[in-house]
């Protein structure tokens, strides 16, 4: 099993969203999608913030 580890991008939002979720609670509705995601994009664009996905076997996990 290979599990990789690295910096997240746009496309990885939406997974990031959802593991997050699992985790702590409630899937964003439809219409506060595109408010979450702006604060990942904007973490992504900040160079104090490191974002990192890992992915097993081409899956996000974490």
């Amino acid at each position: 099993m290979a599990i990789v580890v690295g910096n997240a991008t746009e496309q990885d939002i939406l997974e990031i969203i959802l593991l997050i979720a699992q985790l702590r609670g409630p899937t964003p509705t439809p219409e506060q999608m595109e408010a979450v995601g702006g604060v990942y994009r904007a973490m992504l664009e900040d160079s104090n913030h490191a974002v990192r996905v890992a992915q097993i076997e081409g899956q996000t996990a974490g």
